[in-house]
C-alpha cells in the first residue's frame, strides 16, 4: 500500500512515475524482497503497470457497467428536492422510484 500511495503522490498528470527502484526502496524503507512483492501485488491487482524504469498508475474506473448496475443507477437519480434518509432506504429496499 505504501508503494501505491507514494506512486500516486509523485506521478505526473498521466499517472507516470520515473522514480528508480533504489530511490523508491530508500524512500519507503523497503528491502528488495518486500519491494518486489509489493510491486507484483499492485500489478496483479491492476493498480499499476510497470515496464522498467517506468511506473504508471492505472485508472480505478470500471471499464463497463453491467445491465443491472445501469438500471439501478437510473432508478437512483438525484431528486430535485431534499429526501429523508429513511425514504431513501425504503426506496432501495423496495425498488421504488422517488418522486
Amino acid at each position: 500500500m505504501a508503494l501505491y500511495l507514494f506512486l500516486l503522490t509523485v506521478a505526473d498528470h498521466r499517472g507516470l512515475s520515473y522514480y528508480s527502484q533504489p530511490s523508491l526502496m530508500k524512500s519507503l524503507s523497503l528491502g528488495i524482497l518486500r519491494f518486489t512483492q509489493a510491486r507484483e501485488e499492485l500489478i496483479q491487482n491492476k493498480l499499476i503497470a510497470y515496464q522498467h524504469p517506468l511506473y504508471q498508475i492505472l485508472s480505478l474506473e470500471p471499464k463497463a457497467q453491467s445491465v443491472a448496475c445501469s438500471q439501478q443507477s437510473e432508478k437512483l437519480k438525484r431528486p430535485s428536492h431534499p429526501v429523508a434518509i429513511a425514504q431513501i432506504l425504503q426506496q432501495l429496499s423496495t425498488g421504488e422510484e422517488h418522486g
